[in-house]
C-alpha cells in the first residue's frame, strides 16, 4: 500500500478496511457487521419535495422494479416473492423510485442467518434509483415501510450493516436504531468457518 494510500485510510478511518481487503484477496475473509434493532422510536418524516406514495409489490407489478438500475434479477426478485418476502416501494409520477425488501421468517444474510420470531422482520436490499438519491429518500422509504408492515402484524425491525459502512451506521443512527449486537464472520476459501458474538449492547439504550 503506496504512503498516499496509507495516510487517506487513516485521515478515513478505513485502516482495517483496507487490510481485510488485503486478506480478502488471499482468500481469508473477515466480515465485520452490526446487527440493528429499528423502529423502536418514532421517526420524523423527512420534509421532502414532491408527493411519493406507498405500494407493495406483487408478482404483477414486479417488471416495475427492473427500470431502477439495481443489478438484482427479476429471477431473484420473482424467487424472494415466492418465499413469502415482501417488497414495500415508493412511487413517484405514477414510477417506482425505491424500496425495501423484508423477510419475515429469518434473517437471510450472506454471513448470517437465524430464524425469526412471528411479529420479527428482517429488513434488506433497499435501493433508491441514483437520480433520486440525495433528497431524503431512503428515511422516508424506511418510515412508510414500518408502517406497513406494522399493519400486517410486524414490530420488530432487524436489519444488518458492514461495520466499515460509515454512510450505513450514520442512517441508522438518524434512524434511532438500537445496536443489538456486533459480529465477525470468518470465512477462507468457500469454507465458512463461523460466526461469532463480539459485543452485546444493552437493551437500556433503547429506552
Amino acid at each position: 500500500m503506496k504512503m498516499r494510500s496509507v495516510q487517506e485510510a487513516f485521515h478515513n478511518g478505513l485502516v482495517i478496511q483496507r487490510l481485510l481487503d488485503r486478506l480478502k484477496r488471499l482468500g481469508i475473509v473477515i466480515d465485520p457487521f452490526y446487527l440493528f434493532l429499528e423502529g423502536t422510536h418514532d421517526t420524523t418524516l423527512p420534509s421532502v419535495e414532491g408527493e411519493f406514495q406507498v405500494c407493495q409489490i406483487t408478482s404483477e407489478n414486479l417488471p416495475l422494479l427492473t427500470t431502477l438500475g439495481s443489478a438484482v434479477t427479476i429471477e431473484k426478485l420473482q424467487e424472494r416473492l415466492a418465499k413469502g418476502h415482501i417488497c414495500i416501494a415508493l412511487r413517484h409520477k405514477g414510477y417506482v423510485v425505491a424500496y425495501t425488501w423484508a423477510d419475515t421468517t429469518e434473517i437471510n444474510d450472506s454471513t448470517y442467518r437465524t430464524k425469526l420470531g412471528e411479529n420479527e422482520v428482517y429488513l434488506y436490499d433497499a435501493f433508491t434509483r441514483p437520480e433520486y438519491r440525495g433528497q431524503g429518500l431512503a428515511p422516508l422509504m424506511r418510515v412508510r415501510c414500518y408502517e406497513t408492515l406494522r399493519a400486517l402484524g410486524k414490530s420488530t425491525f432487524f436489519s444488518i450493516s458492514d461495520c466499515f459502512n460509515t454512510p450505513a451506521i450514520r442512517f441508522k443512527r438518524k434512524l434511532n436504531a438500537r445496536f443489538v449486537r456486533l459480529c465477525v464472520s470468518l470465512r477462507i476459501g468457500n469454507r465458512k468457518l463461523g460466526v461469532w458474538t463480539i459485543k452485546t449492547y444493552p437493551r437500556v439504550q433503547e429506552e
